[in-house]
């Protein structure tokens, strides 16, 4: 479920980064930021885990796929 969200997300994280990340690296870390925390808040509410195991949850498919979200080879979850 969360390989469909990637492959819905990442063209538009693609665009973003191609785009703004160029020209304001540090300002898009906070974009970056925000983005991990719809994440963790979407697998919260699709697994039904509290936010220590969701955070464990998405440490855990960082370290299987790190190339899963395009964002997470700037910024780790």
């Amino acid at each position: 479920m969360l390989e469909e969200v990637a492959k819905d997300l990442n063209p538009m994280v693609r665009g973003i980064i191609n785009y703004y990340h160029k020209f304001r690296k540090s300002d898009m870390r906070e974009v970056w930021w925000q983005l991990n925390n719809r994440l963790l808040k979407w697998v919260k509410w699709e697994k039904g885990l509290y936010k220590k195991a969701s955070v464990n949850y998405l440490k855990a498919k960082y370290k299987e796929r790190p190339i899963l979200f395009l964002h997470w080879q700037l910024v780790c979850p």
